[in-house]
């Protein structure tokens, strides 16, 4: 899906391949796919939930009020500056992730069997 679009709602669901999102202004993405990577670039939305069954996960110049995004098998890499609410997890799988502002928004990250790297770099982006 490209660039420069507006809409109240994206629901995108596949059963295998990769997904990638640009540039997108949206109230609520969702996106749900069994097996492939997702990446999200540019996109401003309320809220964004992502579940992907096997994949990873790249998040890139977002700009949102909550992310959630989970996956069974795979990595999550968050690429964002601006402090949002972040509830990131996998079962098997590494988390990357900016710190957040400590007295700001909530911050969860889980995973079963991984790593989980926080970053406290603002030119990490």
């Amino acid at each position: 899906i490209s660039d420069s679009l507006t809409f109240r709602a994206v629901d995108v669901t596949t059963a295998s391949g990769d997904v990638w999102m640009y540039g997108i202004t949206a109230d609520r993405i969702g996106l749900e796919t069994a097996s492939g990577d997702v990446s999200l670039d540019g996109l401003t939305a309320g809220e964004i939930e992502l579940s992907t069954a096997s994949g990873d996960v790249s998040l890139s110049n977002i700009t949102a009020d909550r992310i959630f995004a989970e996956t069974a098998s795979g990595d999550i890499y968050a690429f964002v500056s601006r402090p949002m609410d972040f509830d990131l997890s996998t079962i098997s799988g590494s988390i990357s992730a900016p710190a957040s502002d400590p007295g700001g928004t909530p911050f969860r990250a889980s995973t079963v069997s991984g790593d989980i790297w926080i970053i406290d770099d603002p030119y990490w982006e």
